[in-house]
C-alpha cells in the first residue's frame, strides 16, 4: 500500500482517484504549487483513509467506467463520506450516479456512454433548472457546454443563461461568445484592405468557431480565415477543449497545411504568463517551426471579432502607407 508523503507543510491527506485514462498529473501537480502533497492511487484503503478525494477529468467515459468497475471503486466512490471533487469527467459521473442513486433515476446515463439512454442528465438538470426557476425565479442548475456538444445538443439561446452565473465553470461560455461575436459584426466597421489567416481551435468548439469564421467573411468578405480543428493527441483520450491544446499537436497537424502566412490562436490556450502553452512551448518558437506570424486572439466572442476586424484595417493601412 501506498503512504502518503510526510511533510511539514501538508495538513490534510488528499487522494486522487487513479482512474487510467487522461493527464491526471496535471491535477497532482496543481496542488504540489500550493503546497499540497496528493496521492495518485486506486487503493481503496488510501482512498477510505483521505480527508478530501479528487475524481479527475479528462479521458474517455468508457475506458474510466471499465476501470473502475474492474478496482471496485465505483461502488467505493459511491460510499465516501469525505469531501469529493469531481473535474469535468469526474463530475459527470458523479452526477450519473447521483441521478441513479438519490434521484431514483436508474437507468439514469450520459450519451456519451449510452447514446439511447431514456434518462439522459442534461434532461434530468433541465428539468430541476426549469423547476428551480418556477420555485425562486432563478433557474441556479445548469449543464456545462461540453454536456451539450457531446450529445450532439445546440448550445441554448442567451435567455437561458440568465446572467451567466457560473460562466467561470464552463456554463455558457458558447452561448456568450457567439452572442457577443455576432452582436459586433452587426455594429458598423470601415474595413479596408484585406485579412487572411489561418486559425486553430479544439473539436468542441470547432463547429461554432467555424460558423463564427463564415459569418464574418459573409459580412466582410475582404476577410478571409481558414479554421483547423486540432486532435487532442497530447493528453489523449477524446478531451476536445480549446483551452488543452499544446503547440505540439499544432505543430504536428499543422505543418505543411496552412493557408497563410498568419496563425491566430485563441488566448485560453496559454497559460498565465500568456506566452507559453502546457507544453512548455512559447508562441514565438511555434512561429518559428511553422514559419509563420501567430496573433494571439482574445478569448470573448466581440473582443475576437473586433481583434479581427482592426487587423483587416491595419493591413490596409500599411499597404497603403508602403505604397
Amino acid at each position: 500500500m501506498h503512504a502518503y508523503p510526510k511533510k511539514e507543510y501538508n495538513i490534510m491527506k488528499v487522494a486522487i482517484i487513479k482512474y487510467n485514462a487522461g493527464n491526471i498529473f496535471s491535477v497532482q501537480h496543481s496542488l504540489q504549487r500550493l503546497g499540497i502533497e496528493a496521492l495518485i492511487t486506486a487503493d481503496k484503503e488510501v482512498i477510505s483513509g483521505a480527508d478530501k478525494i479528487i475524481f479527475p477529468g479528462v479521458g474517455q467515459a468508457e475506458t474510466t467506467m471499465n476501470y473502475l468497475r474492474s478496482q471496485h471503486l465505483d461502488q467505493l466512490i459511491k460510499e465516501l463520506k469525505q469531501p469529493v471533487l469531481g473535474i469535468c469527467l469526474g463530475m459527470q459521473c458523479i452526477a450519473i450516479e447521483f441521478a441513479r442513486n438519490v434521484l431514483g433515476y436508474t437507468d439514469a446515463d450520459s450519451r456519451e456512454m449510452n447514446e439511447k439512454t431514456p434518462h439522459n442528465v442534461i434532461d434530468i438538470m433541465e428539468e430541476f433548472g426549469d423547476e428551480c426557476k418556477r420555485r425562486h425565479g432563478k433557474r441556479i442548475i445548469y449543464p456545462s457546454d461540453e454536456w451539450y456538444l457531446k450529445a450532439g445538443r445546440p448550445i441554448p439561446a442567451p435567455e437561458f443563461y440568465e446572467d451567466y452565473d457560473q460562466l467561470e465553470n464552463g456554463v455558457g461560455m458558447m452561448s456568450l461568445f457567439r452572442q457577443e461575436f455576432l452582436a459586433e459584426l452587426d455594429k458598423p466597421h470601415r474595413i479596408y484592405g484585406t485579412k487572411k489567416l489561418d486559425v486553430v481551435t479544439g473539436t468542441m468548439a470547432a463547429p461554432l468557431i467555424t460558423r463564427m469564421m463564415e459569418e464574418l467573411h459573409r459580412q466582410y468578405p475582404m476577410i478571409t480565415v481558414h479554421v483547423h480543428i486540432i486532435q487532442n493527441r497530447f493528453f489523449g483520450g477524446n478531451v476536445g477543449v480549446t483551452g488543452l491544446i499544446t503547440a505540439t499537436d499544432i505543430i504536428a497537424q499543422c505543418a505543411g497545411r496552412l493557408a497563410t502566412k498568419t496563425l491566430g490562436i485563441p488566448a485560453v490556450m496559454l497559460r498565465e504568463e500568456k506566452d507559453t502553452f502546457l507544453d512548455d512551448i512559447t508562441v514565438e518558437q511555434l512561429g518559428q517551426q511553422l514559419g509563420v506570424k501567430v496573433e494571439v486572439l482574445p478569448t470573448a466572442g466581440g473582443d475576437e471579432a473586433r481583434a479581427l476586424l482592426r487587423s483587416g484595417l491595419h493591413i490596409a493601412r500599411r499597404r497603403k502607407s508602403g505604397s
